[in-house]
């Protein structure tokens, strides 16, 4: 399912002289196969929620960290779902950031 198209680029001229333009789409491919992984992300993101609940109970940086915690398993989801592989490289980049907050 492609939501919009992003990164439509101007036409350019093809090595045979044909004219062809740039397009990306960005949208989300659920197969079976990431429909296994939404469930193994969700799941085991829920698990640690549910610990992190209890550990961070007295900690000052509380909404901070689930904040972080809430956007990191978001760029997950995103990567499980990514439809081409340059939404892939920019949600991988996006993830590893918010893995390094």
């Amino acid at each position: 399912m492609v939501q919009f198209t992003w990164l439509a680029g101007l036409p350019f001229h093809m090595a045979n002289g044909q004219l062809a333009t740039f397009q990306a789409d960005w949208g989300f491919l659920l197969d079976p196969l990431s429909a296994v992984m939404i469930l193994v992300v969700t799941g085991v993101g829920f698990l640690i929620h549910v610990y992190s609940v209890g550990y961070m109970a007295h900690d000052n940086g509380y909404y901070r960290f689930f904040g972080y915690l809430n956007l990191f398993v978001f760029f997950m989801l995103m990567l499980v779902l990514a439809n081409n592989y340059i939404l892939l490289f920019v949600v991988g980049k996006a993830w590893g950031c918010a893995a390094t907050c």
